[in-house]
């Protein structure tokens, strides 16, 4: 059986990622498919458009056979830790034959052959980024920057970023698997204009937060399952964010600067901007807007008020990091699913979570998988829904049966 990771957000599940799902079937050959998915909070720093378990559901019913969560320390941090967390989970589960993922083009042997200079001329490399960094570019502006010193094009999309992240982690973690790259179709990344019925994530999380988007063009832009999940789920709209803002606000407010400079990623007295630009701002945009700077950009001061939300701290990821602290928590999976985890169980090198509650207190990943449960918690108050019966410790994984019902 030829088995296939995607790291992923699905947020939500459209017609772009069920175009990839479909393509590491019907041509990268893969017999089931793991996901990886970011949990209630993703990537960019905001709260999911619809919690964990109603999009690792999407997931199954459009082709996944087994979604993980990827834990929140590892989720709401830059694209080189994203990409470490996801890959990390992966390798463990001793079973991935081939990682897949969305890029500007389908070259994934020219990103390849990328990260293997770059890994080569690793120290040289490291020494071009400090220099553009120090000058206050953001990472993807100074990752450029490093690449024109070495000569070496370093591409400049979101997409291509990350994936050349996913090969140069999975480098670093001895992974022998082999790569598949997915060319994005129609809309590009943020692009607020559909294309031949592929929108990107943005224009539908705006779309559907201001309820701007009418029925059909949901019909047109998601899969029949993922539209049919989205419908019946609560969703961060803009009552949401309000709530969130206030959270943030009152946190900010009440934290001493000293406590507020542990979060993950606060550096060089961000924490004082933070706390002046309370006094003028009236929502979370503004926020953001006042305190962002050429190297804080938007993308990271949203990821550190989430940090701050959660109680992420610096001292905690480093460990972490250093002691390679992961674990396959189960969200969804069909029956190639259990099939897979069987395996998992016998050939991985990571504990497969299904139930927190039965996780003991003094495993090294405790502090990790804590945080998990207290980012599904947060979520419940954000939607504004009972936190007993949505919690991570209440809920368990979903068990469908196998299915292909994406179109």
């Amino acid at each position: 059986m030829k088995v296939c990771g995607i790291i992923c957000e699905f947020n939500p599940l459209h017609n772009g990622h069920q175009y990839l799902l479909d393509r590491v079937r019907q041509e990268g050959g893969a017999d089931a498919v793991v996901c990886v998915m970011s949990g209630d909070f993703v990537q960019r720093g905001y709260p999911a458009l619809q919690d964990k378990h109603q999009r690792a559901k999407a997931a199954v019913l459009c082709g996944a056979d087994l979604v993980l969560e990827l834990p929140v320390y590892y989720a709401v941090n830059g694209a080189s830790e994203f990409a470490r967390g996801g890959v990390r989970i992966l390798h463990g589960l001793g079973c991935i034959d081939m990682l897949a993922f969305g890029m500007e083009s389908q070259n994934a042997a020219a990103l390849q052959q990328l990260a293997d200079l770059l890994s080569q001329k690793q120290p040289e490399f490291e020494q071009a980024l400090k220099e553009p960094l120090s000058r206050g570019l953001s990472y993807p502006t100074a990752l450029s920057a490093a690449g024109r010193t070495l000569g070496i094009p370093i591409p400049s999309s979101p997409n291509d970023i990350l994936a050349l992240e996913y090969i140069r982690s999975s480098m670093k973690e001895g992974a022998e698997w082999s790569y598949f790259g997915v060319e994005r179709k129609g809309a590009g990344h943020n692009e607020d204009t559909p294309v031949n019925g592929f929108a990107s994530a943005s224009y539908l999380r705006n779309g559907l937060k201001n309820g701007r988007l009418p029925d059909a063009a949901l019909t047109a832009l998601m899969p029949p399952a993922s539209l049919t999940i989205l419908k019946e789920s609560p969703l961060f709209d803009q009552p949401c964010e309000d709530r969130y803002y206030q959270i943030l606000r009152s946190l900010l407010l009440s934290e001493d600067p000293a406590r507020l400079a542990l979060a993950l990623e606060m550096g060089e007295g961000l924490e004082h901007r933070f706390k002046a630009a309370l006094q003028t701002c009236d929502s979370l945009d503004g926020l953001i807007h006042a305190v962002k700077t050429k190297r804080y950009t938007y993308g990271r001061i949203s990821r550190i008020l989430a940090q701050l939300a959660l109680g992420l701290k610096k001292e905690t990821y480093r460990k972490a990091v250093c002691e390679k602290q992961t674990y396959a928590k189960v969200l969804a999976f069909n029956e190639t699913g259990a099939g897979l985890l069987a395996a998992c169980k016998k050939e991985g090198t990571l504990p497969i979570v299904s139930n927190v509650n039965k996780v003991p207190e003094d495993v090294p990943y405790k502090a990790l998988l804590d945080s998990d449960c207290r980012a599904s918690d947060l979520y419940s108050v954000l939607t504004d829904r009972p936190i007993g019966p949505h919690s991570d410790r209440s809920r368990i994984p979903v068990l469908m049966k196998n299915s292909r019902g994406g179109r």
